[in-house]
């Protein structure tokens, strides 16, 4: 399965984000799924917001699933991304025990749809 990574960039110090970023990325990939990352967009990372977006939606729309990382709601780009998803009917992840529970077949054992939060258990 392939899961984006969602979750707040802009104006946050460069290493926050690069570290949760790449956290998310190990958990993912750990569980037997592609992590797809925006940090990895192909843009410089002084490219304009409205170009960042337009990139990581593509990539959004190659993915089955989205894993929204805390403080998700504090974020345009990640409440677009989303919206998008939800649209798209992709699975969302609001933490990475979501994403643990996924079997061999991409079956969730737990309906992970219905616990939206904003606290999403990144130590889970």
């Amino acid at each position: 399965m392939k899961i984006y990574i969602s979750g707040s960039i802009s104006g946050r110090p460069e290493e926050e984000v690069i570290a949760r970023f790449s956290e998310a990325k190990q958990i993912i990939e750990q569980c037997g799924h592609t992590a797809v990352s925006p940090l990895n967009n192909g843009l410089p990372t002084d490219a304009a917001w409205r170009d960042h977006m337009k990139a990581d939606i593509n990539m959004l729309f190659d993915c089955d699933a989205i894993l929204m990382l805390f403080e998700w709601k504090r974020s345009k780009g990640a409440r677009i991304e989303h919206n998008i998803a939800t649209e798209l009917g992709l699975t969302v992840f609001y933490s990475f025990a979501g994403v643990r529970h996924m079997n061999s077949r991409n079956v969730p054992t737990i309906n992970y749809h219905s616990h939206e939060t904003d606290n999403a258990d990144l130590n889970d």
